[in-house]
């Protein structure tokens, strides 16, 4: 890995993120969250990356799509106080923006400098758009890694977490749909979300998203499903479901 232009990279996020420090005690814990989470999301990327034997110059690519997949996200939450993209604007195309109009990319190639900005643009959507084969790749990647730090974020109660405002649902059934989504080998969809039990289930459901062995690996060591599975209600079909995506994490676990 370039290890200069990684640090002088890194160097630019940090002086990027602490330009939105703020005396608004808001403003100021939602950006410790965003840089917190990215530099997990970056520990998370190494160790991918380090699984799948990168070489240098895809290493490097690897990294610098970790370190600015949420650039977008200072500004968002300073100009709309909001994470919620359908309620202020997606913050992966936020990000893009970002890093052309700063020029943060500019000393890499052209073809490396659109890369980053795709997989940066596509870390965040249901699916990834068709694309060249290498694009996609470190797409994959940044999805894997960002939703580990999810996860953990989710199963371990993390105190800057737990301060986000999150949607509340009555009830303790689960959706038809979500069932039937989860059954079908599919990510559950979150206009199905009725209940808690719903949003659980369709972050579980990750795992038909998830990519690498690794990632995998990851999920089981850490008990992210059990953890999440230990918190639904005992109603008809949510035990079927569970050891469904359970299932499914321990066969990619092994490569």
């Amino acid at each position: 890995m370039n290890s200069e232009l990684f640090r002088r990279l890194r160097n630019w996020f940090a002086e990027y993120a602490h330009s939105f420090y703020s005396d608004d005690a808001d403003i100021q814990a939602h950006v410790r969250l965003k840089e917190d989470h990215t530099a997990r999301v970056c520990d998370h990327m190494g160790k991918l990356a380090d699984s799948l034997r990168l070489m240098p110059e895809q290493d490097l690519l690897a990294r610098l799509v970790a370190l600015l997949h949420d650039v977008g996200r200072f500004r968002q939450y300073t100009q709309y106080r909001t994470f919620n993209d359908f309620r202020s604007e997606d913050h992966a195309c936020l990000g893009v923006r970002i890093l052309r109009e700063t020029g943060v990319l500019s000393e890499l190639p052209p073809a490396q400098q659109a890369l980053v900005q795709k997989a940066v643009r596509y870390h965040n959507g249901r699916e990834i758009p068709p694309d060249d084969a290498e694009t996609v790749f470190f797409a994959r990647m940044i999805r894997d890694a960002d939703k580990l730090d999810i996860l953990e974020m989710i199963t371990s109660e993390n105190e800057l977490f737990r301060m986000l405002p999150m949607p509340e649902y009555g009830g303790e059934q689960v959706s038809a749909a979500t069932l039937d989504c989860i059954l079908a080998g599919q990510v559950a969809r979150f206009e199905h979300i009725r209940t808690a039990a719903d949003l659980l289930l369709f972050r579980m459901s990750w795992v038909f998203d998830m990519n690498f062995p690794w990632t995998f690996q990851t999920v089981q060591q850490r008990q992210y499903l059990e953890k999440m599975a230990a918190q639904l209600p005992d109603v008809p079909g949510v035990q079927r479901v569970t050891e469904f995506l359970m299932a499914q994490r321990d066969r990619r676990a092994q490569g």
